[in-house]
């Protein structure tokens, strides 16, 4: 059976199905080795009597089986048998069969191996030894992997120079699931039987801190850059990076740096970088100490030297690795974060525009990324300096970066804050923050939806102090007078002017409200709906603060403004009439002129059908004037305007009560049932204001 392996017209799936079978078979041969011992029969023997098999490969996995048992009886020293079955596997030079080979080695001595606190320990040999075997298996392994690129008749070299172009993709998977027959397929399949010695050596208990230093990382990394292969080496620093410690790889960092800068011009050095500073990211402070050991600086002077060399994407893409890790390791260090970006800007500052696709998600990646912070003041993005060419002018690095992308990816960006502002309840109390953020809000954009962080964060515009509240409100208001119109709408404001009793403002309640008027006459030639609200609430807020001049040019305008809109000009009257407690300021002849206008536009209203709606809507402000003691209001008006809804109504008219619950029956008919029973119910109560109406 164990004659199928043999073969040479299988591929790695189908051979490594053979293979399972074999070695699952090839257990059993090692209980009757085990019962052979047992029975007292000298290990020796059976181990010499193996080797005189006809063919090599049977031949060496016969004697694998059975230096397990060989191993296990501790006849002999386990550093000896190891190490002759290593020597004996060099017999089988064919990559496909030589790497399973090796794997049922790897598979046999696993738990055999003189590793600190093992039994194998002492007399068997040390964990020194341990390492050689393992670093001796993998180096053949590594080897055999490499020339697999080499298999196949020489008329098929050009479809494996094309094989060998795409690999690097293969190379992200773990495992590989292509089909097809090529030659770099096959290696990309096998990557992880040649990764398990890796995985082996790491997990040996006596491989410490120090044992790693003195004994494994050199020999290892030179077995790595001794492959000469792009693919294995960046495959095999990759397992490297990921199987060992944190804390090993940032004891042995500048040997592996230095290591990396002799690797294959065909590895992308870029992608292994990024994985060592992805696993960087893990590293923690040791004991009795407050920060992490810094091993940014290193890795960013190594980078900054292998950028120049790169291209757009990959330097990119360092770039973001480190920004990750300045993050993670070190958020209190933001000096650390600017030189992350500052290598993109740099790197972007010839480009102009970024179109890329991969290369604008990368931007995209950077700019979002210190918004993840764990603190919650998402700010601290506005302050940071120190770029290479703008140090001196202290640009801002999020909106350096930020113009190199197209306009609608700098939309997104400058949302992604917005929204992370809004979301964290951060307080912009500082007009100099203001600025920088409102900054890049001058975009090129009429789309609403994108306006509603933008209003959310004009809530964060906030101080204890009034007057600096106001000279931040004044900084916003800068940006939004010059934007374009179509944005003016959206931009939402609470302003409050309310003025501390018997202090010295600097600015006062009239400078406030002029400035707020200033912000609707912006807003009047885009949306004059939103004007005319805007100015009856300017209205409402002067005449409580007792500013009847004020109150009085703001109806003005929004009557000038919109005279159709019947319902601004009733609601417009209650200003004129407060509640009692503010009666000084009670002008019974200005309400009532607004109620008599508002039915002059309600009545011109006859063709769009909404008169109707409108004269239930002013007949409820009479009522409320009229029940507030209105004297100019009297019960004639109501008299006349009821009879003048009666008749839009006239079909409603036979059954008020049926009228009101018919399924169909309109909003503005319901509502005036309702009118009416209420003034029903004050007439049969007796109250004498409506005595003498008439329904």
């Amino acid at each position: 059976m164990i004659g199928e392996l043999r073969t040479s017209a299988l591929g790695p799936k189908a051979y490594y199905e053979v293979y399972i079978d074999v070695t699952t078979e090839l257990r059993h041969l090692e209980e009757f080795f085990e019962a052979e011992h047992e029975r007292g029969r000298p290990m020796v023997e059976l181990y010499e009597l193996v080797q005189h098999a006809g063919n090599v490969l049977p031949r060496l996995y016969l004697l694998l089986a059975v230096g397990r048992v060989f191993l296990q009886s501790k006849e002999a020293a386990a550093k000896v048998v190891l190490e002759d079955l290593v020597e004996h596997c060099k017999g089988v030079q064919q990559p496909l069969r030589g790497l399973f080979l090796r794997n049922y080695l790897l598979q046999c001595t696993r738990e055999r191996l003189p590793d600190t606190g093992s039994d194998y320990e002492g007399e068997g040999g040390t964990v020194s030894d341990a390492i050689k075997i393992v670093l001796a298996n993998f180096g053949e392994m590594a080897k055999l992997w490499v020339r697999m690129q080499h298999q196949g008749p020489a008329a098929n070299k050009e479809q494996r120079e094309k094989e060998r172009a795409v690999s690097r993709v293969v190379l992200q998977l773990w495992t590989a699931s292509l089909h097809g027959c090529g030659c770099e397929q096959e290696r990309a399949e096998l990557k992880v039987v040649v990764g398990g010695n890796l995985h082996r050596l790491a997990s040996l208990e006596g491989v410490t801190l120090q044992v790693y230093t003195a004994e494994v990382v050199q020999p290892l990394l030179e077995l790595i850059v001794s492959c000469k292969d792009g693919l294995a080496q960046e495959y095999l620093l990759e397992c490297v990076c990921q199987v060992f410690p944190v804390a090993y790889h940032t004891a042995t960092l500048p040997t592996l740096l230095r290591f990396l800068s002799w690797l294959s011009a065909a590895a992308d050095e870029s992608a292994i970088l990024s994985h060592l500073i992805s696993r960087l990211c893990a590293l923690e402070p040791a004991d009795g100490e407050t920060e992490a050991r810094d091993v940014f600086t290193p890795v960013a002077d190594h980078v900054e030297r292998r950028c120049a060399s790169l291209r757009l994407l990959p330097s990119l893409a360092l770039a973001l690795a480190l920004a990750r890790l300045a993050l993670e390791a070190y958020e209190a260090h933001t000096e650390y974060l600017e030189r992350a970006l500052s290598l993109a800007s740099t790197r972007l500052e010839s480009l102009g525009v970024v179109t890329e696709k991969r290369a604008v998600a990368v931007v995209q990646d950077l700019l979002s990324l210190p918004l993840k912070r764990k603190g919650g003041d998402v700010l601290y993005v506005l302050e940071l300096t120190e770029w290479p060419r703008l140090a001196a002018l202290e640009a801002e690095y999020v909106f350096m970066l930020v113009s190199r992308l197209e306009p609608d990816e700098q939309r997104r960006v400058v949302s992604r804050l917005l929204r992370e502002v809004a979301g964290r309840g951060c307080v912009i109390s500082d007009s100099l923050r203001a600025d920088r953020l409102l900054h890049r809000l001058g975009l090129d954009a009429e789309l609403a939806d994108e306006m509603a962080p933008v209003a959310a964060m004009m809530h964060a515009l906030a101080h204890e102090d009034t007057d600096a509240e106001a000279r931040v409100l004044n900084a916003a208001y800068k940006h939004a007078a010059a934007a374009a119109p179509g944005r003016l709408p959206h931009l939402a404001r609470r302003v409050r002017l309310a003025e501390e009793g018997g202090a010295t403002l600097e600015v006062s309640c009239g400078k406030l409200l002029a400035f707020v008027g200033q912000i609707v006459q912006a807003v009047t030639a885009a949306a004059p709906n939103l004007a005319l609200r805007l100015y009856v609430q300017c209205a409402q807020v002067a005449d409580s603060c007792g500013d009847d001049d004020g109150a009085y040019e703001y109806l003005t305008q929004a009557f000038t403004l919109f005279e159709e809109e019947a319902r601004a000009v009733a609601k417009a009257s209650f200003a004129f009439w407060p509640l009692a407690g503010l009666s000084p300021h009670r002008n019974a002849q200005r309400a009532l002129e607004c109620l008599q206008r508002a039915l002059k536009i309600a009545d011109g209203c006859k063709r769009s059908g909404m008169h109707a709606p409108l004269f239930v809507e002013i007949l409820d402000a009479y009522l409320w004037h009229y029940e507030q003691g209105n004297d100019l209001v009297t019960l004639a008006y109501i008299s006349s305007l009821m009879q003048l809804i009666d008749q839009h109504v006239a079909e409603w008219r036979s059954d008020w009560q049926a009228a009101s619950d018919a399924p169909g029956a309109p909003a503005h008919v319901v509502r005036y049932v309702a009118t009416r029973r209420h003034i029903s119910a004050k007439v049969r109560g007796g109250s004498q204001k409506y005595e003498g109406l008439q329904l």
